[in-house]
């Protein structure tokens, strides 16, 4: 397994240009982490792109798009570069995925019957390193006659979690409220059920892995949105098990073993 979360991001300090968004959904929606339902939608069916530039380089290893309704036949390309006034084309990226589909083979969205997806989904990309970049350019290209959608492209580093696959607990936190009606019955009102992630990892090593973890509960806190993956080498699992979290306790740290602490964590999926 290869789990894991984007920590720290660098979001907020992004801006955002593009074209073939409508512009009442505009690309600066991208950006948007509290909101993901305040999304960037394309103007008509097919490609769009987006551009982002940071104020200062900073060392991405994962983007996640947030929110997004590309199905199965979809593809998508990131490039990244070191300068901010970077001309596609012409100048080489850091990093460059090439076009990879939303949906790896043999993975794809679980649908409801109506075809719409069962869970808000995520895309996760990770880079094998940390890239050093101030600027990037992605573009998404649909295939099947729907407009492209995305609530939100995080920019983050990437905090890999090895050690959870034992013991980690995955489930729903319901929200649906049932209400009887003067006649004996009931209704059911449709209201979000976000999911849970609780588990913990068994063996932390003290010093820089503890900092880590310290720093990791620091920046996120509840409110701060960021992306978890159960297990990104298997895209069979993004559908289900990739998604935007909040914390939903930071508990403390706990000494497990002699030179190691014990970091457990509750997780509640974000979306408004």
């Amino acid at each position: 397994m290869t789990p894991g979360v984007g920590s720290p991001h660098f979001r907020s300090s992004a801006t955002w240009t593009g074209s073939g968004w409508d512009s009442a959904y505009p690309v600066t929606n991208l950006s948007d982490a509290i909101y993901l339902s305040n999304v960037a939608r394309a103007a008509a069916p097919g490609y769009v792109s987006a551009r982002f530039t940071l104020p200062s380089a900073m060392a991405i290893q994962m983007i996640c798009l947030a929110n997004h309704n590309l199905s199965a036949s979809a593809t998508m390309r990131v490039r990244l570069y070191s300068s901010p006034t970077f001309v596609v084309g012409t100048d080489t990226p850091v990093a460059d995925t090439g076009v990879v589909s939303v949906w790896p083979t043999p993975s794809a969205p679980v649908l409801l019957p109506n075809g719409n997806p069962r869970f808000v989904q995520s895309r996760p990309i990770v880079f094998n390193t940390p890239v050093s970049a101030q600027g990037g350019f992605i573009e998404i290209q649909s295939y099947d006659g729907t407009k492209v959608q995305v609530g939100l492209i995080d920019l983050a580093a990437w905090w890999a979690w090895p050690g959870i696959s034992l013991g980690r607990e995955t489930g729903i936190d319901t929200q649906q409220t049932s209400v009887q009606l003067a006649g004996g019955g009931f209704w059911v009102p449709e209201e979000f059920t976000g999911r849970l992630v609780n588990g913990s990892i068994d063996y932390v090593a003290l010093g820089a892995s503890t900092d880590q973890a310290l720093d990791f509960q620091f920046n996120e806190d509840l409110n701060h949105p960021f992306c978890f993956v159960s297990d990104y080498s298997d895209p069979t699992t993004w559908s289900r098990e990739c998604m935007m979290v909040t914390n939903n306790t930071v508990p403390a740290l706990a000494g497990a073993a002699y030179r190691s602490d014990k970091f457990a964590f509750q997780f509640i999926e974000h979306y408004r």
